[in-house]
């Protein structure tokens, strides 16, 4: 279920529209802490779209910890090649 969580996410922000990233910012930090490979895969190839529907300020502030971290995970070693 976290996975298609994950997969839908950007399709969610869409919808509802970025006015509403405060509700959904927990979301998607629940999700990009998440342990299963699938859906780090899965938030990771995301991101770009996520920024694309967000001010740059907000994905200055909170999409770039969450690059960061994922980028530097060792276990995400091929993830965001």
């Amino acid at each position: 279920m976290i996975y298609y969580c994950a997969f839908n996410f950007p399709a969610v922000l869409l919808c509802y529209g970025p006015e509403t990233w405060s509700v959904l910012k927990q979301v998607y930090l629940l999700l990009a802490n998440e342990r299963d490979k699938k859906v780090k895969i899965t938030i990771a190839s995301s991101i770009a779209e996520v920024a694309a529907l967000l001010d740059d300020s907000i994905v200055e502030k909170d999409l770039l910890p969450i690059f960061d971290k994922l980028y530097k995970d060792e276990s995400n070693k091929y993830i965001l090649i």
